[in-house]
């Protein structure tokens, strides 16, 4: 085999070579890309059975609320004449013909019993899908895989007495840094820390933050809220997680802003 044969020999040999390495890498890229879609897919028919069911349990809320009020309600069969003594005027006279039987209606004592326990339900299908997001976007910022049936869920900061909270408050949803130590010194003397840099917080946030130094109490916080109210208004939940998460980003990002919380001291 003279040289030029043997060069376009090891040529071809070498050509083929990598022709199959880059089949092969497509083909790989391919099935991972089938897997990453089809892992994504089971995670929404997942998320759709969660909003499905919770949204379920809210609707039997409702209903166990309108039946504790009818349970409530008491029919009087009663008939109506008129009677006149001497020279007054004519007034009417009640014959109570039927009244209801209160063995057969046991009177609740507070309307809605059932619904705090619907609503636990709610808050702890949320937070599980809340953990699961944030599992799958955001893994560095917590272990935790358990859900809860309070209204708050907290995840750290990585500094003691700090968390970042997520909360169902009076005046809606909000996201917020909370000060919760023991020693209500060492919450007011961070939170002053940063309110002393309040503006290059709230300008990393992207908005003005609520600062509660919560008077008479041993917490403190900085939060935003939503324009969602209500945990029971499941279709909202992905919006609402979208809302949470994002603040979330926000904060942290406020928070490495001014420094980290390691600067405010404590």
């Amino acid at each position: 085999m003279d040289t030029a044969a043997y060069f376009f020999l090891v040529l071809f040999l070498v050509f083929s070579l990598a022709l199959g390495a880059i089949v092969f890498a497509a083909r790989t890229a391919e099935a991972r890309a089938a897997e990453a879609r089809a892992a994504e897919a089971r995670a929404a028919k997942a998320r759709a059975a969660e909003a499905r069911a919770a949204k379920a349990r809210a609707q039997n809320a409702s209903a166990e609320k309108e039946a504790a009020r009818n349970a409530n309600t008491r029919f009087f069969g009663v008939d109506s004449d008129a009677v006149q003594i001497g020279n007054s005027p004519p007034a009417s006279n009640f014959t109570l013909l039927a009244q209801p039987n209160n063995r057969g209606k046991q009177v609740k004592p507070a309307t809605g019993a059932v619904a705090p326990t619907e609503r636990s339900e709610l808050y702890r299908d949320f937070w599980k899908q809340f953990l699961n997001r944030v599992g799958t976007e955001h893994p560095g910022w917590t272990k935790a895989k358990t859900s809860k049936r309070d209204s708050r869920y907290d995840l750290p900061t990585g500094t003691s007495g700090v968390v970042y909270s997520t909360a169902f408050s009076q005046q809606g949803l909000r996201v917020q840094l909370y000060f919760r130590s023991p020693d209500a010194s060492i919450n007011q003397g961070r939170f002053r820390a940063l309110y002393a840099m309040k503006d290059h917080f709230e300008q990393a946030v992207g908005e003005a933050a609520n600062w509660d130094d919560k008077p008479g109490k041993k917490a403190a916080a900085i939060y935003v809220t939503s324009q969602f109210d209500d945990v029971a208004d499941v279709d909202l939940w992905p919006a609402m997680l979208d809302w949470v998460l994002d603040q979330h980003v926000r904060f942290r990002r406020a928070v490495e802003a001014v420094g980290g919380l390691g600067s405010l001291g404590g």
